[in-house]
């Protein structure tokens, strides 16, 4: 990998965040909206943000923006055990979907399917 600079996938990253934005808050009462197809765009947005600013294969940018996603899921997993986030009706039904490995399968899936 080394430095570049992609004009078009910069313009990909903006779009793409905006409609973050959206999900995040005019469609935040969406539960699958904002839950699956919110995290699979998460993926695509950092994918393309490495794509703006690196020259690589795409393969290994794929890789990059999946394991990326990944861990946030594992940070979010791990500060739910731990307790630093503050316990909402949301993050009670998240913890017990986490707990049967619902949780985990779902986003994996999510994650997966931005390779398609």
């Amino acid at each position: 990998m080394k430095r570049g600079f992609d004009r078009e996938a910069l313009c990909w990253a903006l779009l793409n965040f905006g409609v973050e934005v959206l999900i995040a808050t005019a469609w935040s009462h969406h539960r699958w909206l904002r839950g699956f197809f919110g995290d699979m765009l998460a993926v695509v947005w950092v994918y393309f943000l490495l794509k703006a600013f690196l020259e690589a294969k795409r393969h290994a940018l794929a890789l990059a923006a999946f394991s990326v996603g990944c861990l946030v899921e594992l940070g979010q997993y791990v500060a739910a055990v731990n307790g630093w986030i503050r316990p909402t009706r949301y993050s009670e039904q998240c913890w017990a979907r986490w707990r049967t490995g619902w949780t985990y399968w779902l986003t994996r899936e999510a994650f997966s399917g931005t390779g398609l």
